[in-house]
């Protein structure tokens, strides 16, 4: 293998070893979004933030090399090969799932906001609607009490 394909099999290892954090974290994610815990799921979304920052750096080292694997892949041994694109083939699914999490969490967590706003609405109609039914039920009773007075 050469030094270049080498750095580049070393370098795929990370990435997949940093995705394999990511999907860790989006698991753990998709718990606090169900639990609706807010605290703890902005302490999951920071550490995500940081191995993204991290898959950022190491994307823009892959990317000579990406550029170069036609060239890089014929001359590779076949088992050399399939190694690599194993490791793209397995990073590429952890990336989908992590997607497909992270969206059925956007939806979630919209549905619960809609949830949420839904019963913030009611309860200012119903507070609303006390409000008014009790300043004529008063109303009533000053008259009432006015009357009684003056009787």
């Amino acid at each position: 293998m050469t030094s270049t394909s080498q750095a580049f099999v070393e370098l795929l290892i990370q990435q997949k070893e940093l995705y394999l954090k990511l999907k860790m974290l989006s698991d753990k994610q998709r718990e606090l979004v169900q639990q609706q815990d807010a605290v703890q799921l902005l302490g999951v979304l920071g550490a995500r933030k940081v191995l993204v920052e991290q898959l950022t750096q190491l994307g823009q080292q892959i990317a000579p090399i990406r550029e170069q694997w036609q060239s890089l892949k014929d001359d590779m041994q076949s088992d050399h090969r399939q190694q690599i694109n194993q490791l793209i083939d397995e990073t590429q699914e952890l990336l989908s799932g992590i997607i497909a999490a992270d969206e059925q969490d956007r939806q979630d967590m919209a549905a619960a906001r809609d949830e949420k706003g839904a019963q913030i609405k009611q309860f200012t109609q119903n507070t609303s609607a006390r409000n008014a039914y009790t300043a004529t039920a008063n109303a009533g009773n000053n008259y009432a009490r006015f009357a009684y007075k003056q009787g």
